[in-house]
């Protein structure tokens, strides 16, 4: 795995094969093949950690930083949205994995379904700060909101290696816009 993200630091996800992670690793290639049958499977137990990291840190540091920070669902929408990009942006084998080119369908699926745990978990966020309406289905509205952003990411990462400003305002309005369809404009804030 080590080798893996070392090689991801500089090299494209689809230039990858078994042969170099092994060179990397100091294996030869049946040992490597041994532990993972194809370079896609080492991609995968990746992008699940990966996914388990990025949604910890993102919840994290929204309850950390407490209600004199936080005045508007779409504020704390825009600061877990800036977390994840920084994540994201600051370390390229994640991004390569989470939103390079070759995405395995299992690779799609855990992404998918780490959303859907996001979701849930936002919308438990969103309870401790606010008075959330009681509706049906608010947390896959979250979740599809982060499919959103996760398109256009994966779009601005295959265009500039990097999720732009430009990519970065648009996802966030964006995903805001859809979870107004939703969510009232403003939520009354719950006493600290």
């Amino acid at each position: 795995m080590e080798a893996t993200l070392h090689i991801l630091q500089c090299t494209d996800i689809e230039n990858i094969s078994l042969h170099d992670i092994g060179k990397v690793a100091g294996l030869p290639p049946p040992s490597v093949h041994y532990l993972f049958n194809t370079v896609t499977s080492i991609f995968i137990v990746l992008n699940k950690n990966f996914n388990s990291y990025l949604t910890e840190s993102i919840l994290e540091h929204s309850r950390n930083q407490g209600f004199a920070h936080v005045r508007s669902w779409q504020e704390l929408t825009w600061s877990a949205m800036a977390i994840a990009r920084e994540q994201l942006n600051n370390n390229r084998a994640m991004s390569e994995v989470m939103l390079g080119p070759v995405m395995h369908r299992l690779i799609r699926l855990t992404n998918l379904e780490t959303n859907r745990y996001h979701g849930a978990a936002s919308l438990a966020l969103l309870d401790q700060f606010f008075v959330v309406p009681n509706a049906p289905k608010l947390a896959d509205y979250l979740m599809y909101a982060a499919e959103i952003a996760d398109g256009l990411w994966a779009g601005a990462y295959g265009r500039f290696g990097t999720i732009d400003d430009e990519t970065f305002d648009e996802s966030v309005r964006a995903s805001i816009a859809y979870l107004r369809c939703y969510f009232p404009e403003s939520m009354q804030v719950r006493d600290a």
